[in-house]
């Protein structure tokens, strides 16, 4: 009776139905061994009749005698209720430790994958975050490059004053540009003009 015996554990709430379920099975498992038994022993009883019908004559009455004591002996390899629900409270308990182990070794597997992917994500991110660092630090170069202007100094003020930088920078880089564009202008129209 080790199953009936087991303590309820508080977040078990179907506790009674299980255990319900649990007397059910062993008295399906009960009844399937005493059919079985009664059907063996029903097997053996026609398997006599049939000799003592196919028996010479002198024999019939040994084997009637032997027939009445069998049939009225009764089964006698029913196992016990105790037996059956013992055996079935064991097997429960065998495959509730089985899935018990099954879930432990599931746990532990997606704990180390997870650790695996959480890893992997932090490389992939800094790997990404020092490929991009790589490429605004080319870009900034060049951009230094053309607008000639010192980047040493530009990280320490504020935003406000850094745009005000830059814009200056592209200013000057672009002032020459627009002034040949205007003496550009003005050389096509003096020669519209001549022409």
């Amino acid at each position: 009776m080790v199953c009936a015996e087991r303590p309820s554990t508080p977040g078990n709430s179907s506790n009674g139905s299980l255990r319900q379920l649990e007397e059910l099975e062993v008295g399906q498992e009960s009844l399937n061994n005493s059919l079985l038994a009664l059907t063996s022993h029903f097997a053996q009883v026609q398997f006599r009749l049939r000799q003592i019908i196919q028996s010479e004559s002198s024999d019939r009455d040994a084997l009637l005698q032997g027939l009445e004591k069998f049939a009225f002996t009764g089964c006698q390899d029913l196992p016990s209720y105790e037996d059956v629900h013992e055996s079935i409270c064991s097997t429960f308990e065998r495959r509730l430790a089985e899935q018990k182990a099954k879930h432990e070794e599931l746990i532990f597997q997606l704990k180390f994958q997870l650790k695996d992917l959480e890893h992997y994500a932090k490389q992939s991110s800094e790997i990404k975050t020092n490929e991009q660092i790589r490429r605004h630090k080319l870009v900034l170069e060049q951009i230094r490059s053309y607008l000639k202007i010192d980047i040493s100094d530009l990280y320490r003020l504020p935003t406000d004053e850094l745009q005000d930088k830059v814009e200056e920078a592209v200013q000057d880089m672009l002032a020459p540009i627009r002034s040949k564009e205007q003496m550009l202008l003005q050389l096509t129209t003096q020669a519209c003009q001549l022409s």
